[in-house]
C-alpha cells in the first residue's frame, strides 16, 4: 500500500492502530497524557477523559474505567511513533510548539478537537477505500481479536473498563461464534503484516453486520474481491 500524503498521516494511523491494541475510548484517548504511559513496565493508566475542545479533562467515565491497560508490542511501537512525531515536531517549531503533555496532539503541540478524531477516521477510511465504521467500532474490535487470540472474557472487560462482563460479552463474545473467531490471527507483531487495508478493512465489515443484525464474521477485503 503506498504511503499516504495526507496531512498527519502517520500520527492518525498510529493513533488508530493504537486503539485497534489498547481498546480505548475516545475521549480516554484524547485525555491521556504521557505522564500515565509507563514504557519500562508496558502499560499505561486511564484516569481522565477529555470530551470537549481545548485542555481541560474530567474524570474517567466510571469506576471501571479506571484501570491499567497492558501494552503489546505493537502498541509501544504507536506509542514510540507518536512520541517521534511529537520530538519532530518541536525540533521544527520551537518556541512555537506547545507543550501541553497530551498524547495525542497535531503539529504545534494542541491537542485535536475529539470530534475531529472521528471526522478524520471516516475521511481516511474513505481514502483507503473501505467502508466507514465508527471510532468506537475499533475498541470492539480489540475486544473481539482478543477473545479470538484466547484472552479470558473477565480480563478483557477489565482492560476495555466495562462494568459488568455482561457488556463484553453481548458485544463480543455473543455476536461471534467461537468457530468464526478461531481461524484468524489476531496479533502480528511486525507493521508489515497488517496493513492500513487490512486492519480497518476487518474493522468495518465486523461492525457493520454487527449494527445492521447481519450474519457475523469477520472477513478481508481479498476475501471479499474472490
Amino acid at each position: 500500500m503506498a504511503k499516504s500524503t495526507a496531512p498527519n498521516a502517520e500520527m492518525w494511523l498510529a493513533t488508530a492502530d493504537l486503539t485497534v491494541f489498547t481498546g480505548l475510548r475516545r475521549g480516554e484517548l484524547a485525555g491521556l497524557p504521557w505522564r500515565d504511559v509507563d514504557f519500562d513496565n508496558r502499560q499505561l493508566v486511564v484516569q481522565r477523559n477529555r470530551l470537549n475542545p481545548g485542555l481541560n479533562t474530567s474524570e474517567a467515565k466510571s469506576t471501571a474505567s479506571n484501570r491499567t491497560i497492558p501494552l503489546s508490542h505493537r502498541a509501544i511501537t504507536d506509542l514510540t511513533r507518536l512520541r517521534r512525531i511529537q520530538e519532530e515536531d518541536r525540533a521544527v517549531l520551537g518556541t512555537g510548539w506547545t507543550d501541553t503533555g497530551f498524547l495525542l496532539v497535531l503539529p504545534d503541540g494542541m491537542p485535536p478537537n475529539p470530534d475531529s478524531i472521528t471526522r478524520r477516521f471516516k475521511r481516511d477510511c474513505e481514502r483507503a477505500g473501505v467502508r466507514y465504521m465508527t471510532w468506537h467500532g475499533l475498541r470492539h474490535t480489540y475486544a473481539t481479536f482478543s477473545l479470538a487470540a484466547g484472552v479470558q472474557v473477565h480480563d478483557v472487560s477489565r482492560i476495555l473498563g466495562h462494568s459488568s462482563i455482561a457488556i463484553t460479552s453481548a458485544n463480543t463474545r455473543g455476536r461471534c461464534p467461537e468457530q468464526r473467531l478461531r481461524p484468524w490471527k489476531p496479533w502480528p507483531t511486525s507493521s508489515s503484516a497488517m496493513t492500513q487495508n487490512s486492519l480497518i478493512g476487518w474493522s468495518c465489515d465486523f461492525w457493520r453486520d454487527k449494527h445492521r443484525n447481519r450474519r457475523f464474521g469477520l472477513i478481508t477485503r481479498r476475501a471479499r474481491n474472490r
